[in-house]
């Protein structure tokens, strides 16, 4: 015996074939959607079960990195928000993120001074130079393997590109950099040791000449003048500056490293010195040898420059690595302050 629902789809067939037929389409068509809807449903909520827990943890784990801004590291809130016995487990792995601390200085890298950073253009220029020679570096090393196969090869020229690309950008932030130097000419009036002052005026003089003579040579790397247009010496001449200019702030900078280093001595032999005092003597002494160190490298970058016979493209690359990341450091500290 047929159900009374079947019996009166049969009678409706009977009666009116056409609309019965299309009922029986519409409910068809309805159990489909319906169906569909239960297995997305069903499925939605599989997935969420399997990603929730690494989402969780991954939320938990950039917390800090969001935080930072507000100097906070406190995640005790969160782990009452995070439920299951996966994301527990992986609680106990996180270690809360503090941002690292900028060398001889008692700022940290967190997001305030990292937008400090990338909004002063000497310190992104500076970072240009770590790219730079990073990429001359895989240029140089790779070209060493030119033996094992053409990719290396390959590599070695996209590298080298790189370099050449990001040096032609760092021209454009250097214009009009000489200007700078003036601001110099007041300590170098009011210094009271006279060859301490001569050198801080032959300081100034050099940057201005090898700033100067810089820019003019960028002018025809970038094509503002027609290629040609200077003398060939133009730009050899511009890297003799740099190297008489090397010399200069070498023995600029070893008297200020001296006067830095008494300075330290003299704050260590104070009987219960402060310990804020004793530290930024210490500071100020090593930021002085890092400058040495820098005008050092910059004498061993401008051997290559200048076409020396006894100068070593290596030695250029890693004295021009050391020079940009101290300049970085340098300029770093001096945006954030």
């Amino acid at each position: 015996m047929c159900p009374p629902a079947a019996g009166k789809v049969a009678a409706e067939q009977m009666s009116d074939p056409g609309a019965a037929t299309k009922k029986l389409s519409l409910r068809r068509r309805s159990a489909r959607r319906n169906n569909s809807v239960g297995i997305a449903a069903r499925t939605a909520s599989q997935a969420a079960a399997v990603l929730a827990p690494p989402i969780s943890a991954s939320l938990y784990a950039a917390a800090p990195l969001l935080l930072s801004a507000g100097q906070s590291t406190d995640l005790s809130i969160y782990h009452q928000e995070l439920p299951g016995p996966a994301v527990r487990s992986l609680q106990a792995l996180v270690v809360p993120f503090v941002p690292p601390r900028l060398p001889l200085s008692d700022h940290r890298l967190d997001l305030k001074t990292t937008v400090a950073l990338l909004s002063s253009a000497q310190s992104r220029e500076k970072c240009l130079k770590i790219v730079q020679y990073i990429a001359r570096l895989l240029a140089y090393v790779l070209a060493s393997f030119a033996s094992i196969g053409d990719n290396a090869m390959r590599w070695s020229a996209q590298a080298a590109g790189l370099a050449k690309s990001t040096s032609q950008a760092r021209r454009f932030f250097k214009f009009f950099r000489w200007v700078k130097h003036f601001e110099d000419v007041a300590p170098a009036r009011s210094e009271s040791s006279f060859a301490v002052a001569c050198l801080m005026v032959l300081s100034i003089v050099w940057n201005l000449v090898a700033d100067l003579s810089e820019d003019i040579c960028s002018l025809e790397r970038l094509g503002f003048l027609t290629k040609g247009t200077l003398p060939v010496w133009a730009e050899l001449n511009a890297n003799r500056c740099q190297l008489v200019l090397a010399l200069v702030e070498i023995a600029l900078s070893f008297v200020r490293f001296r006067h830095f280093s008494r300075a330290a001595a003299a704050a260590l032999a104070v009987e219960d010195a402060d310990a804020a005092f004793l530290r930024c003597a210490w500071r100020r002494r090593c930021m002085a040898a890092l400058e040495l160190s820098k005008f050092c490298a910059d004498l061993g970058k401008a051997f290559w420059d200048c076409e020396m016979s006894f100068a070593s493209e290596l030695l250029f690359i890693l004295c021009g690595l050391w020079a940009s990341l101290v300049s970085t450091h340098k300029f770093a500290l001096r945006a954030i302050k």
